[in-house]
């Protein structure tokens, strides 16, 4: 039920109908995804990129550029995780200037999620 109303409203919302396909409020104006450079509020491990794997008791660390995984790896310390995760993003990010308010809230950041 709850579904079926969502999707009525979505439907009919004049504002959503206009964005339905529009991608563009996912990236940055460099083209890199705000997922793979802002915070999410989910986050618990404090650092972007960098969980911890219950399953394997190992840390993974994660970056996705231009639509591939150039980092997915797992580490015994954290410190490594967020080594290596630096690291790519020195690689494959800071190439690309970006603003210094990338990490602050945008319109399209917080209220979608």
């Amino acid at each position: 039920m709850r579904r079926d109303q969502s999707r009525e409203v979505a439907q009919t919302n004049e504002q959503f109908q206009k964005n339905v396909g529009n991608s563009t409020h996912f990236f940055n104006e460099d083209g890199v995804p705000f997922a793979s450079i802002r915070r999410s509020k989910r986050n618990k491990s404090g650092h972007v990129g960098v969980s911890y794997d219950k399953k394997t008791n190992r840390w993974v660390s994660r970056l996705m550029y231009d639509g591939h995984y150039v980092l997915l790896k797992t580490f015994e310390t954290f410190d490594e995780a967020v080594e290596a995760r630096e690291n790519a993003e020195d690689r494959y990010l800071k190439n690309k200037p970006q603003s210094a308010d990338t990490s602050a809230s945008s319109p399209s950041s917080d209220s979608n999620h």
